[in-house]
């Protein structure tokens, strides 16, 4: 069973192997891809879960807060990806000061663009809770995630 053939596949799957293991921005973005699809299989099942445990209009409002909280953490991801452009500009260069300068007042502007979000959404919760059908107790405390959001990604 020693044929050239199947010595060829064993050289070949090393390669591969090889390529994956040399290349740290191949390796980093398979672990960010697995990571995705990890996250996505996993929205996936806690929706199939709370559908089936929650009333057809808590299972509406529930995701109402859930689409809301989305939505506040949308600039917060993108500043994220801003922040690692830069900090690997500055590793390239050696230079850090613009990264660290970045990187300190990125983080004081997530903590006072999530603060003032959730102070937003207190006040706005009666008129959203009419709006949307949502009981006021979830946008209360989809304010306070709006405080933590910002805290939790400057981590």
């Amino acid at each position: 069973m020693n044929s050239p053939l199947a010595a060829t596949r064993t050289t070949s799957w090393r390669g591969v192997a090889a390529t994956f293991t040399s290349d740290r921005v191949l390796s980093h973005n398979l672990i960010v891809a697995g990571g995705t699809v990890v996250a996505g299989l996993l929205g996936v099942v806690f929706q199939a879960v709370i559908s089936h445990r929650l009333r057809p209009a808590d299972f509406g409002a529930v995701f109402a807060v859930i689409t809301i909280l989305s939505l506040i953490g949308l600039p917060a991801g993108g500043f994220t990806l801003l922040m690692a452009r830069q900090a690997s500009r500055d590793l390239a260069t050696g230079d850090h000061s613009q990264s660290a300068t970045l990187l300190r007042r990125g983080n004081w502007s997530l903590v006072l663009a999530g603060s003032a979000l959730a102070v937003l959404l207190v006040l706005a919760s009666p008129f959203l809770a009419a709006a949307l059908s949502v009981p006021t107790a979830l946008l209360l405390a989809a304010a306070i995630e709006a405080t933590g959001d910002p805290i939790i990604a400057r981590d």
